[in-house]
Order: C-alpha cells, then structure tokens, then sequence
C-alpha cells in the first residue's frame, strides 16, 4: 500500500499485540488472530462543473480470522473501534470520518483453510469501510 490515504487508514488500526496485521496478503500459515486489511485507491466521488474531480472516496476491507467466534469478535472489536467515526490527517488532504458499509456479513467458517497446528477452519468476518477526501 503505497498511496498516501491508504497508508494513513492502515495506521489508523490500533491492534492488541496479539493480533496480527496483514497488507494485501496473508502469509502461507498465518498467526492467529489477525486482520487482513485491503484498501483500494481512490475513485473520483464528486466532480465539479468542468468535470474535475473534488473529492474521491477509498473503499476499504478489513477480514478477520481467528479459530474460533469469540476469538473473532475480540479481533474484531479494536478494528470497529479504531476505525468508526475516525478521521485521517494526510497533508493536503481534507478527509471525512470513516464509515463503516454495512454488508450483512455473518462470521464464517472458511473449508478451504485448514491451520496446520489445530487441524481447524479458521472463521472469519469482513467489514467495509469507506471515507471520502478532497485535496487541500
């Protein structure tokens, strides 16, 4: 993640020790719990008369995976509470609050990952979240 509103929402993300934080991708045998997170760049969100953009809008995703369901809504609950109503600070930016995307998303048990040290599928929930900018 190299695009600075990205990288300004990934440091947003205040995790307990215990959870580890993926960028884009997940390692071949994972520690768990983590938080996969996946931040797209920007889109226009709003263009002016001349058809300028004036705002853009970064969806992003953020997967967690743990063993079991109460292991992923403790993950899961520093990731809401990091991000909900948080507001980047990005120089030459103006940014909005994050926002959470409601997806209707249930905890899930994944069949096609098995973790090599428990023999288990882990589980996981994904949550979106979007916010909006315009340069300064």
């Amino acid at each position: 993640m190299s695009e600075p509103l990205a990288e300004a929402f990934k440091a947003l993300l205040v995790l307990p020790q215990t959870t580890k934080l993926y960028d884009g991708t997940v390692d071949a045998n994972p520690t768990y719990p983590y938080v996969l997170l996946r931040a797209d760049f920007r889109m226009v969100h709003d263009r002016s008369m001349t058809r300028a953009g004036q705002s853009y809008r970064l969806p992003a995703r953020t997967t967690i995976s743990a063993l079991t369901s109460s292991a992923v809504r403790a993950a899961a609950t520093p990731v809401v509470d990091s991000l909900e109503g948080a507001r980047l600070v990005v120089p030459g930016w103006s940014c909005g609050t994050v926002e959470s995307v409601p997806n209707e998303q249930h905890i899930l048990e994944d069949f096609d990952v098995t973790d090599t040290a428990t023999g288990k599928h882990p589980l996981y929930l994904v949550l979106d979240w979007v916010f909006v900018a315009s340069r300064n």
